[in-house]
């Protein structure tokens, strides 16, 4: 390596260093709608590009930007988080069945014991809700690595309140490449900016999970898994609930939780 090429790298570290939140979500952005829209766009199903966005446009740069800011120790902690495991059960248990349970709860007060009795006629239903959430050291461990990289550094320098607000508009702007082969542009834009909307009391709760785990990351993992499976066309959720969204449902659930997060956040609470 010469000296012009010494010093233009160490210049770029300087630069991610300085900006490690800026450089994480430009790099994040471009590769995975760089992947993900050829895909879609071609009518082929976006889960061809799942691996490699996870891998190289979520995990990977949270690798390099936080190395490039405090170097190894700081990619330890980083993965340290991302592997924290050691969690009581009932957190587990809180983040893989919390949602879809309050979910049912709610719809018992319109619906009477209607949604549980069509669960319980239809036992596979939940095999199908538990292997949902089996994909989630797959996929989701690795997407909320990035994530909560990019809302942990945002509720360190702004609150966690704004980080979630900032980071939830964002995660649902991320995902605009799914929806870009609906019928019309306005069906594009209304789902995007719908899913926006969501993913803030979303990452609020989140951002309490975390906090209440130790940061562990696996646990976030998890509920991320739990939203997905919840939100099936065809999952629990839909099912032992017809007639309304999965993701009208879990909307109300996520913003009633979320308003307790906000009321345990406040400093007068």
């Amino acid at each position: 390596m010469t000296t012009t090429d010494s010093l233009t790298g160490t210049s770029l570290r300087r630069a991610i260093a300085g900006h490690p939140v800026a450089s994480y979500l430009v790099s994040s952005f471009a590769i995975t709608w760089a992947i993900l829209f050829p895909i879609t766009l071609s009518g082929q199903p976006a889960e061809l590009g799942l691996p490699a966005v996870v891998l190289v446009a979520m995990l990977l740069p949270a690798v390099l930007v936080t190395g490039a800011e405090g170097g190894r120790p700081a990619v330890r902690a980083l993965l340290a988080r991302t592997f924290r495991w050691r969690v009581r059960p009932g957190w587990y248990a809180l983040a893989a069945f919390g949602l879809p349970l309050a979910v049912l709860l709610g719809a018992t007060a319109f619906r009477g014991t209607e949604p549980w009795q069509v669960v319980a006629a239809n036992p596979s239903l939940i095999t199908a809700y538990l292997l949902a959430l089996a994909i989630f050291p797959v996929i989701n461990l690795w997407e909320e690595t990035g994530w909560m990289f990019v809302q942990h550094r945002l509720a360190e320098r702004h609150g966690p309140l704004p980080a979630a607000a900032v980071t939830g508009l964002l995660f649902g702007l991320f995902h605009l490449p799914l929806y870009v082969a609906q019928p019309t542009p306005a069906m594009v834009a209304l789902v995007t900016v719908g899913l926006m909307a969501l993913a803030v009391p979303f990452r609020i709760v989140i951002w309490w999970l975390y906090r209440r785990t130790g940061q562990s990351v696996v646990l976030v993992a998890l509920f991320h898994a739990s939203f997905n499976a919840s939100n099936a066309d065809d999952g629990l959720v839909a099912v032992a609930v017809p007639g309304v969204m999965p993701y009208v449902l879990t909307g109300i659930a996520l913003t009633g939780a979320a308003a307790l997060v906000v009321r345990w956040l406040s400093p007068t609470a």
